[in-house]
C-alpha cells in the first residue's frame, strides 16, 4: 500500500516492495487457493469463511470484508502518478505480473531496481528435510535491502 501512498504524495524519496501484489483480485484468488490446500489433511472442514462469522479467514488470519475490498480493487498497473524517486523491487519467488509491474513503473519514470532473491516459503507446508525450508527468517533480502538503503540514501 505504500506505493499508492506515494503516488498520492509529492516527494516520496524511496520505497521497497517486497513480493508486491499488483492485482489483488489475483493475489486473493491464490490465498485461498493456499488455504484449501492448507486446510487438506487437517481436522478442520474446509471452508474459508467459519460459521457464523462475518469475516473470512485466509491461512489463519483474519481477513475483513473491508479489507477484502480494498485487495480486490488494488491494481499496482493503473499507477499513474510516480509514487517515489526510486523503487527497489524484491521478489522471492518470479511472477510474471511483477514484469508488467516494472515496465508500468519505468513508464511513469520511476528509477526502478529489482533484485530476486530465492526464499524459504513462509506460509505454506513444506516437506521435510526441505533445505528451503530451514529459517523463516530472509537474511539474503535483508541484507540487500539494508544495502539498498545506504546506498542510496547514507
Amino acid at each position: 500500500m505504500s506505493i499508492i501512498a506515494g503516488s498520492k504524495i509529492d516527494g516520496v524519496k524511496g520505497i521497497i516492495i517486497w513480493d508486491p501484489i499488483v492485482n489483488g483480485k489475483q493475489y486473493l484468488d491464490e490465498l485461498k487457493h493456499l488455504h484449501m490446500q492448507w486446510l487438506e489433511g487437517s481436522f478442520a472442514k474446509s471452508q474459508i469463511r467459519p460459521k457464523g462469522k462475518d469475516y473470512d479467514e485466509i491461512l489463519g488470519f483474519v481477513l475483513t470484508d473491508s479489507l477484502k475490498e480494498e485487495l480486490e480493487n488494488l491494481n499496482l498497473l493503473k499507477l499513474r502518478q510516480k509514487p517515489a524517486d526510486y523503487i527497489l523491487i524484491v521478489e522471492s519467488r518470479q511472477v510474471a505480473s511483477n514484469s508488467l509491474l516494472k515496465e508500468h513503473l519505468d513508464s511513469i519514470g520511476v528509477n526502478l531496481q529489482y533484485k530476486h532473491i530465492s526464499s524459504p516459503k513462509v506460509w505454506v507446508k513444506v516437506k521435510e528435510n526441505d533445505e528451503n525450508s530451514n529459517g523463516l527468517v530472509p537474511i539474503k533480502i535483508l541484507q540487500f535491502i539494508v544495502s539498498w538503503i545506504s546506498e542510496r540514501f547514507s
